[in-house]
């Protein structure tokens, strides 16, 4: 399987950024774990500010849900 299981991203805010993410890993926010690389700032009257960095991994396949049974 070829499937990517993390990203970085960028963009404006680190909302912007982690969307960015799940879109190009074409998954949901429940099934990915999210690190905070950089907040990013605004900067200054808009100049000299920085993006947010964010890497989006994918979490393993859970096994069904199911717990086993223990007797």
């Amino acid at each position: 399987m070829s499937r990517t299981d993390s990203i970085e991203a960028e963009g404006g805010t680190v909302d912007e950024a982690v969307a960015s993410a799940l879109r190009d890993l074409a998954a949901e926010a429940g099934d990915v774990d999210v690190e905070i690389l950089a907040p990013g700032s605004r900067g200054l009257f808009g100049l000299g500010g920085r993006p947010a960095r964010v890497r989006v991994s994918r979490r393993p396949p859970s096994a069904g849900g199911v717990a086993p049974e223990f007797g």
